[in-house]
């Protein structure tokens, strides 16, 4: 696995070094060269000179060959004539060979050398005097890396032993947050139970008063089901209570037919007799126990038979409060037995009371009667 270190860049080489290094190569390639320049002359001349010697004893022993060639007998009788002959030529010789190697050529060669020194300067400039900088300079950077390394390393630990500890504290502040949703979500629960059970409440309390509205209203099975209510809230059943005991009492001092007229109709379609003119056969069978007239009709007819001492009105009386469906009828054929009677019940809705005592006592009743 690569070390962290060595993936980071590497410092720059410090300005003061850079320039110091610039100074130097500048001084040591001028003192450099004019040393390897008149090294590199001299070792050129010498080296020229000794080609130029050896080039010279070349030609004269080639000289001498040809000249042995002739013959001796030539070389006597032309020696003396020859002599002058042989040191032209090898004046000539000389200097063309000076010539060759004082012109052109030794120009080139001497520049070629030069260029060889410069180039042999700077190198071994660039290795004696640059490269053990550069070392130092990298060598610098090296200590400097390994620094930041260390410093690197410490922060990770630093930062590493930092996170820990906010991990940790990060888990119990989690623990706490949790503990405390947990509990705000218990009464939360519990008090959206409380909620829903005072709703719960309120609705049924809502739904009293519904029944306790429409039993006023006539509604017979209304009554019925205050009556029965039981709910086991000890609240609730006393409401329930007060709404039947504010039914009876309304009940017991109200009536909702004060103006209402009833009629039979004449043949030609007006009205023929009214309220108390029409016969208790009439009153009973054709308003009393038919269905089909209208309720407030039921108890305008329940109320003046209640004036009809006759043996037909009192089982009629008993059997409206039995089957009639409207509340307000079942109370006034109640009220108009028990004013004929002299029947009292416990309740103003004693409609299974007056049914008993009228079972018990009909017959001896019915005695008393005119015939």
């Amino acid at each position: 696995m690569t070390d962290p270190v060595n993936t980071s860049p590497v410092p720059p080489v410090p300005p003061d070094l850079t320039k110091e290094i610039e100074r130097i190569n500048a001084e040591n390639q001028f003192l450099r060269q004019q040393m390897d320049f008149q090294n590199q002359f001299t070792n050129e001349r010498l080296e020229r000179d000794k080609e130029f010697a050896a080039h010279k004893k070349e030609m004269g022993e080639e000289i001498n060959r040809r000249l042995l060639g002739s013959g001796l007998v030539a070389l006597i009788v032309f020696g003396l004539s020859m002599i002058p002959v042989y040191q032209g030529l090898q004046g000539l010789v000389v200097n063309r060979l000076d010539k060759e190697f004082s012109t052109e050529r030794l120009q080139v060669t001497i520049t070629s050398a030069a260029e060889k020194a410069a180039q042999k300067q700077t190198k071994e400039l660039i290795e004696g005097r640059l490269n053990p900088a550069v070392e130092d300079a990298l060598k610098q950077i090296g200590q400097q890396r390994q620094q930041v390394a260390t410093a690197a390393s410490d922060l990770k630990a630093n930062v590493d032993g930092k996170m820990a500890a906010f991990k940790g504290q990060i888990e119990t502040q989690g623990k706490q947050d949790q503990a405390g949703l947990t509990k705000l979500h218990d009464e939360y629960t519990k008090e959206i139970g409380t909620l829903k059970l005072l709703t719960e409440h309120q609705q049924k309390l809502q739904d009293i008063a519904i029944l306790k509205a429409q039993a006023a209203d006539g509604d017979y099975q209304a009554l019925k089901s205050l009556d029965s209510y039981k709910s086991g809230i000890p609240d609730l059943d006393k409401s329930a209570v007060e709404a039947r005991m504010d039914v009876g009492v309304l009940y017991l001092t109200g009536n909702r037919v004060y103006g209402t007229s009833i009629w039979l109709n004449n043949l030609d379609g007006t009205h023929g007799l009214t309220n108390e003119a029409i016969p208790t056969p009439s009153l009973i069978y054709i308003f009393l126990l038919n269905s089909k007239q209208d309720w407030k009709y039921r108890v305008k007819a329940a109320q003046i038979l209640g004036t009809r001492r006759e043996k037909i009105v009192f089982p009629a009386l008993l059997q409206a409060t039995k089957s009639d469906p409207n509340l307000w009828v079942k109370r006034s054929a109640l009220v108009s037995f028990q004013t004929m009677t002299g029947f009292l019940g416990f309740d103003v809705f004693d409609f299974e009371g007056a049914d008993k005592w009228w079972e018990q006592n009909g017959q001896a009743f019915l005695k008393t009667l005119p015939q």
